[in-house]
């Protein structure tokens, strides 16, 4: 019972205490990336604009929620401060109301009824012929911000068909103050699909098409990436930067050990169950550290026994059940440590990313474009192919280079591989992707198409 009352008072403890207090590993990982995008100068930086409609993408109900609410506080000030604004009520009548709503209406309508079943379709009927269908209608739909714009004007549509229905019940004055907001907001949409229009028309264009795939992986995947690289290394070197006790004992000793990595041994004592699959989001130090430290205290020294605590969780699994303790050769942490261990550990479901192609995906795509032309023996195809992935990839060889804590140079790429994923893959393939893939695609473009003599006259590259 105590224990309970110990870890429901942690929980509400650590609830509202800072996480910078608390030696988060969320916030020594955005230091970590923080660092790393301001110390690379050629990392292509959102704005703050790109980031509002990457945002709005990634969750559109609380953007959704966050422009109703704009819309109502716009609506309710007018309303209080109706007496001092000069509205001309006298030249409205009750007949008229339905006037000026059916315009907005009509306006919004169109909008939605037209310009964005037309124009998505035909981008998508554009890119269906291309092997990188896939990443290049994400990216489309990325650049052009039309998951929140859509979604905007089909809200505003709704609410206004609901304001039409209760007009009769309306008095000028909350129809005044309605209207603004509508208007307002409507003026919103109709920017948003002026921005949807013209990224539509540049995108069309090749050029462009590379410019956003360069933008896609060095402003989305990237960034993305490096954080889940990061909270694995960061997590796993905890020790040896002091932030949790237990890193100096050998295997030998018979001091107590303490791993913060998944090896195996001992018995679980303690895990986590969940009705959905969660992973590993956060970990508070400072309250592992105190666990660790009580548990470490209490052990004592036994000839032939080697106590163990591992803490085997880690980040990028997703699962029902977590094993956050493991003992060897000792007892199961206290009461009062177990409870430190629960509210350590925080955990979430897996977030979907407004990109779901990682960087070698991505890449990969480029690459089957490539082999795809070289099956149809087209040159140009396969030349603009090939430099498209080349300049993807070097794009992001350069923005993972920063300027290290020394001065030095470094790169993203040159970190060692403490963690396994796909995530790091791109970065630790180094120039495989970009130097045998042209030669064998090109020596398989001779060899296909040296029946039909189409390249007689083109040199050896």
């Amino acid at each position: 019972m105590v224990d309970w009352i110990m870890y429901i008072l942690m929980i509400v403890v650590f609830a509202v205490t800072p996480r910078r207090f608390l030696a988060s590993l969320s916030c020594h990982v955005n230091e970590f990336v923080r660092q790393w995008q301001d110390s690379a100068s050629e990392l292509r930086k959102n704005s703050w604009f790109e980031r509002l409609l990457l945002g709005a993408t990634v969750h559109p109900w609380t953007f959704l929620w966050a422009a109703t609410a704009v819309w109502a506080f716009i609506a309710a000030v007018l309303l209080v401060l109706g007496t001092y604004l000069c509205f001309p009520v006298e030249n409205w009548q009750k007949l008229d109301l339905p006037t000026y709503f059916g315009t907005a209406w009509s306006v919004q309508a169109t909008v939605v009824a037209l310009v964005y079943p037309l124009v998505i379709s035909f981008v998508a009927l554009l890119l269906q012929r291309r092997a990188t269908a896939k990443v290049a209608l994400t990216a489309y739909l990325l650049e052009t911000g039309v998951k929140p714009s859509g979604i905007s004007s089909f809200a505003l549509l709704f609410l206004m068909t609901l304001q039409y229905l209760a007009l009769p019940l309306m008095s000028i004055r909350e129809v005044q103050a309605v209207m603004v907001a509508d208007v307002t907001w409507l003026a919103v949409n109709l920017f948003l699909t002026g921005w949807f229009l013209a990224r539509t028309a540049q995108y069309l264009q090749d050029e462009r098409r590379v410019e956003t795939l360069q933008w896609l992986t060095q402003c989305v995947t990237l960034p993305r990436e490096v954080r889940a690289y990061a909270m694995g290394l960061l997590l796993q070197n905890a020790q040896e930067r002091g932030w949790v006790p237990g890193g100096g004992s050998s295997s030998e000793s018979e001091a107590p050990m303490v791993y913060l990595f998944p090896m195996g041994e001992g018995r679980a004592v303690l895990q986590r169950k969940f009705s959905n699959p969660k992973e590993l989001r956060d970990v508070y130090f400072k309250p592992l550290s105190w666990a660790i430290g009580r548990w470490t205290r209490a052990q004592e020294t036994t000839q032939g026994k080697y106590p163990l605590l591992e803490l085997p969780c880690t980040t990028g699994d997703a699962r029902a059940k977590h094993i956050l303790c493991r003992v060897r050769d000792a007892a199961p942490p206290s009461g009062a440590a177990t409870a430190a261990i629960l509210v350590s550990y925080r955990f979430a479901e897996p977030t979907t990313s407004a990109m779901p192609f990682s960087s070698v995906e991505v890449m990969d795509e480029l690459a089957r474009e490539a082999a795809a032309q070289v099956e149809l023996r087209r040159e140009p195809g396969f030349r603009q192919a090939l430099n498209d992935l080349v300049d993807v990839h070097v794009g992001l060889l350069r923005a993972a280079r920063f300027r290290g804590s020394d001065g030095e140079l470094d790169s993203m790429s040159l970190l060692p591989n403490r963690t396994a994923g796909a995530h790091v893959e791109w970065l630790n393939l180094g120039w495989n992707l970009t130097v045998p893939l042209p030669r064998l695609l090109w020596q398989h473009w001779k060899t296909t198409a040296a029946s039909s003599s189409e390249l007689e006259d083109c040199p050896d590259g």
